[in-house]
């Protein structure tokens, strides 16, 4: 299985769900339904793959049965930022065949994943597809 971190803190703890320990915070922030919102994601462990975003009404018992029968249409292709705060609009891959749930959209990650096997010992590395930036690449593996 996967690995992932959680921090415990005073509010939460490992295996808590937050939608029974976190108390209402009301931010203010209303959304209209048919609206567009910009959300933003920070990939630290690319393996590939893809996402989709799902909403459960509040007063609704949080479960996935519940997310699945709310999967958010996205709106317009992906954007990438940079570690210097520059934005590069990328065109993104939307999968709607063979998704769960029936007839919702999935994003593919706009970032490759590498053929990874360790330098020296195998093949040599190689992008999923074709990075949307340039990447560079271990000096010993030129493109």
């Amino acid at each position: 299985p996967g690995h992932g971190e959680f921090t415990n803190t005073t509010y939460a703890k490992f295996g808590d769900l937050g939608s029974k320990v976190l108390p209402y915070y009301p931010t203010g922030t209303v959304w209209e339904a048919g609206s567009a919102v910009e959300t933003m994601q920070s990939i630290r462990a690319n393996h590939g793959g893809g996402y989709q975003y799902r909403l459960c009404p509040a007063n609704s018992e949080l479960t996935e049965a519940c997310f699945q029968e709310t999967p958010m249409p996205f709106a317009d292709s992906s954007s990438l930022m940079l570690s210097n705060g520059t934005m590069m609009k990328l065109t993104s891959t939307f999968v709607s065949e063979g998704t769960s749930p029936v007839g919702s959209t999935w994003q593919m990650l706009p970032i490759p994943d590498t053929h990874h096997v360790r330098p020296g010992v195998g093949p040599s590395e190689a992008w999923a597809f074709p990075p949307p930036c340039y990447e560079p690449r271990y000096p010993d593996q030129p493109l």
